[in-house]
């Protein structure tokens, strides 16, 4: 009797547990912004296998991306080239990448942090025009920042993702 009363109680204190809006949004292995990326960049094309943890995207993005990655993600019109230029890398270092094939471990790490934003804005949104309105756009609760000029630092992208879990928990400040 003791032994199912306890059960019970662990079910149901189990059932009513309530994620934080932090804990619910850091991505895990397999989350969809993994596989979306991965799409997003090419896959197979341009990867030996399938990243599906940060530890595997790490490794990619240590050797740096093939630069033929940017011709495939201007294919799916995620990202602009003035996004491009503004925030991964300036459009003479890019003619330089081109001749080596690789972008650098930092302009890999960028693109991947611009891409990530990307998608979680339009995840948050339901709409990439919606995203893209509000990446751009002077943010309050950023003390006025645009949030897309905040991505180019992973403190800035930080703040921003913060800010898209609040919205997607609809926490509004």
């Amino acid at each position: 009797m003791r032994k199912n009363e306890y059960h019970k109680r662990e079910e149901k204190e189990k059932n009513d547990k309530v994620e934080s809006p932090i804990s619910a949004y850091v991505p895990v292995a397999g989350h969809p912004w993994f596989q979306k990326v991965y799409e997003i960049m090419g896959g197979g094309s341009h990867f030996a296998t399938e990243p599906n943890t940060e530890q595997d995207w790490l490794e990619y993005i240590r050797k740096g991306f093939p630069v033929d990655v940017l011709r495939t993600v201007f294919g799916f019109n995620i990202i602009s080239k003035d996004e491009l230029h503004d925030v991964v890398i300036k459009p003479r270092t890019l003619s330089h990448r081109k001749k080596s094939g690789a972008l650098s471990t930092e302009e890999s790490d960028k693109l991947m942090r611009l891409l990530r934003i990307k998608i979680k804005a339009a995840e948050t949104f339901q709409s990439r025009e919606k995203a893209e309105t509000w990446l751009h756009t002077p943010n309050r609760a950023l003390r006025g920042e645009i949030p897309i000029e905040l991505v180019k630092t992973e403190s800035g992208a930080a703040l921003v993702e913060e800010e898209l879990a609040k919205i997607s928990w609809g926490i509004f400040v």
